[in-house]
């Protein structure tokens, strides 16, 4: 026959072992409720972004329609023809002042040979103006 103080042990092992048991049990449950948890409010936030986006969504769309509307890409061909224009006008007016740069230049260059001829000239008809009044004068 057993002895009733190990048939109490044993009782008392088992006992623990249920509470033990039971306190895991509970443990894991209380971590799949925060899981759940945590799970919904992804969920919330991932309902309100989508219908953030949404929204947003539907202003490009409707901003969008509008320039259609209201000719964007016929106002966006017309400015790529004035930017063109505007660049073949520049390219042009840099030739014509390369052109000019050099044609006054031309010109200078022109103007102070003939600068240097009258006076070389004008030093001439003095040094004869002295040497006729120096004769004259004798």
């Amino acid at each position: 026959m057993e002895d009733p103080r190990e048939k109490f042990l044993q009782a008392e092992a088992q006992a623990e072992q249920l509470v033990n048991q039971l306190t895991e049990l509970k443990q894991k449950a209380e971590g799949h409720a925060r899981a759940e948890k945590s799970l919904a409010d992804v969920r919330d936030s991932l309902v309100s972004m989508i219908d953030e986006i949404s929204a947003s969504s539907e202003t490009v769309r409707s901003v969008v329609s509008k320039l259609g509307e209201i000719g964007t890409p016929e106002i966006l061909e017309v400015l790529g023809k004035v930017q063109e224009g505007i660049s073949e006008a520049s390219t042009q007016m840099a030739d014509d002042h390369d052109r000019l740069s050099e044609e006054m230049g031309a010109r200078l260059a022109r103007l102070e040979r003939f600068v240097w001829g009258t006076l070389g000239a004008s030093m001439i008809l003095v040094i004869l103006s002295v040497i006729i009044l120096i004769r004259g004068g004798a």
